[in-house]
């Protein structure tokens, strides 16, 4: 497994366990996503809407729940 999946799957599961990312962090952990595979971009991406959507999570808890679904399955996907 490279490092710049092992990197978004561990931001994958600490947001989900209920931490948060930041875009500072993300680019730090994955500093060029243009090298990720298909896979790995949906969930850089998914992570880069998360960091931008906290006022939408704060107003709307469905829209948090469905993200942190999204972010789960896509840590599981990334595992296998």
């Amino acid at each position: 497994m490279s490092a710049r999946r092992a990197a978004l799957i561990q931001a994958l599961r600490d947001v989900v366990a209920g931490g948060d990312i930041t875009h500072e962090l993300l680019a730090a952990a994955v500093p060029d996503p243009r090298l990720l595979d298909p896979a790995e971009k949906a969930a850089w991406s998914a992570l880069s809407h998360w960091a931008d959507d906290a006022d939408i999570r704060a107003q709307f808890p469905r829209h948090k729940d469905l993200q942190l679904k999204t972010l789960a399955e896509m840590a599981r996907r990334l595992e296998t």
